[in-house]
């Protein structure tokens, strides 16, 4: 959203309507703005003569003040490789406050997370992370064995 005109240039643009030999739409071109700007001005100036812009409006309050970032730091101490519907819930449950996963991807944002995931392993095991993530489903197995083969290792079908 565009700043407010600042006094001075308000008050030269009805200064300049004023002063009178110019129609609204001459002053608007003068000074680069819409004739609607130089109408609601020139209003503004005889009904309460102040140019002053109004206060702003405010806004919804934040779903995360400075406690709530206090929390989901907390949060996302503690769950690490949480994704964000969990950290969602976490916060719910932690906080009581109900916020999207939009939301939380934005105060997460803000408070310099990212959305990258570390996939570590451990100096006494051997085997990469990646392999060790890797699901690899065969008839017969149990889903929570990992399967890790390479095209050297995999015996050939042929010869089976």
């Amino acid at each position: 959203m565009a700043e407010p005109l600042s006094v001075d240039l308000r008050k030269r643009i009805v200064g300049a309507y004023e002063r009178g030999g110019v129609t609204r739409q001459e002053v608007a071109d003068l000074f680069q703005v819409g004739r609607a700007t130089v109408n609601r001005l020139v209003k503004r100036y005889r009904s309460t003569g102040s140019l002053e812009p109004d206060p702003h409006g405010g806004g919804r309050e934040p779903k995360f003040d400075k406690k709530g970032e206090r929390v989901l730091r907390q949060l996302v101490a503690a769950h690490p490789d949480a994704m964000i519907p969990e950290l969602v819930e976490f916060y719910f449950e932690k906080s009581g406050v109900v916020v999207g996963t939009s939301t939380m991807s934005r105060a997460l944002a803000r408070l310099g997370f990212t959305r990258k995931k570390s996939l570590w392993s451990r100096p006494s095991n051997p085997t990469s992370a990646s392999k060790r993530y890797a699901r690899v489903f065969e008839p017969g197995r149990a889903p929570w064995t990992l399967a890790v083969s390479s095209s050297s290792t995999r015996q050939d079908p042929i010869s089976e």
